[in-house]
């Protein structure tokens, strides 16, 4: 295990950590060749996954014969429900669970460890760096995938940074290039969640229009955008805000389901209506946008 490994190892509380260029070879080498093969992770069988799960996590296990059961999220957490979770759970075909720490919001990981402990399955999570529940991330777990990259682009900028006053030897991981690489991931990590109260602060104002976000109780998030859904008091669509919020300067993005791109592979397709919710309903906010623009765009959309 190399020194970053060995760093990041401990920033999140596992006894190891793999770095990997991409989502699907992380799968493909260490689930699929490894003791996960041996222990009911083949084609054929079942993970459950959150709607919401990233697409690419989805594909790497799909790409390998597993079938995606897809679970609804609620709001204001846009997390799955434990009851719903256990609804799905074949102990015949599923392998495993999978679910995400959506948007950095992490969901009760001690819950699911007891229920995929009760099943004898194995138990999977999209990690995100920063963000714990009641202190405990990546060590709960069997195997967390952090896809974030703060990890990445933070080490890269400090190994950029060091090398304008090296020589022209070739930059080594070192301790001294690890250390400011974690110092500015804490940084950016207590930046995000300063923002994330000040938007709270600015859009709460508009919560007749908007489902503020929210987290479980015992859960530290460390959100990485600004989640706003639509209620059904506005007398507005999803495309007039996004048309006022590009107007007046504000970044966003949509949602993204795994549940569309991969739901033509689940037996049973039921209609899941907190999905279909915030894919019609939801933005996600930068949460580095000006915070006087957006108050003025959601005035302005508010006074229409």
């Amino acid at each position: 295990m190399n020194k970053l490994e060995q760093r990041f190892s401990k920033f999140v509380g596992a006894r190891y950590s793999i770095q990997r260029q991409d989502v699907r070879s992380s799968i493909t080498e260490s689930l699929f060749n490894g003791r996960f093969q041996s222990h009911k992770l083949t084609s054929g069988r079942q993970m459950v996954f959150s709607c919401l799960s990233s697409p690419e996590v989805v594909g790497g296990f799909v790409s390998r014969g597993i079938i995606p059961v897809f679970v609804d999220i609620c709001l204001p957490t846009y997390q799955v429900l434990y009851d719903e979770v256990e609804e799905v759970i074949d102990p015949d075909l599923c392998s495993g669970i999978c679910l995400p720490h959506i948007y950095g919001n992490p969901f009760n990981v001690l819950d699911f460890r007891d229920l995929s402990d009760e099943y004898g399955i194995w138990y999977l999570s999209e990690g995100h760096v920063g963000c714990s529940y009641e202190g405990k991330v990546g060590s709960v777990e069997d195997v967390s995938m952090f896809l974030n990259n703060q990890t990445a682009s933070m080490t890269s900028s400090a190994v950029y940074d060091l090398s304008k006053s090296t020589d022209n030897d070739a930059i080594e991981m070192s301790d001294s290039i690890i250390d400011i690489a974690y110092s500015n991931i804490e940084l950016k990590i207590q930046r995000l969640s300063s923002a994330f109260s000040e938007f709270t602060a600015v859009v709460s104002k508009y919560e007749d229009l908007f489902v503020i976000p929210g987290s479980k109780d015992g859960s530290t998030p460390s959100w990485e955008c600004f989640p706003i859904t639509l209620t059904k008091r506005c007398d507005f669509s999803l495309r007039d805000l996004c048309n006022k919020l590009q107007s007046g300067g504000v970044s966003f993005s949509l949602p993204v389901s795994s549940w569309r791109l991969y739901g033509d592979k689940v037996l049973q397709q039921e209609r899941m209506y907190g999905h279909d919710n915030i894919m019609s309903n939801t933005v996600l906010l930068s949460l580095y946008n000006d915070l006087e623009k957006l108050d003025s765009v959601l005035m302005d959309v508010k006074s229409k």
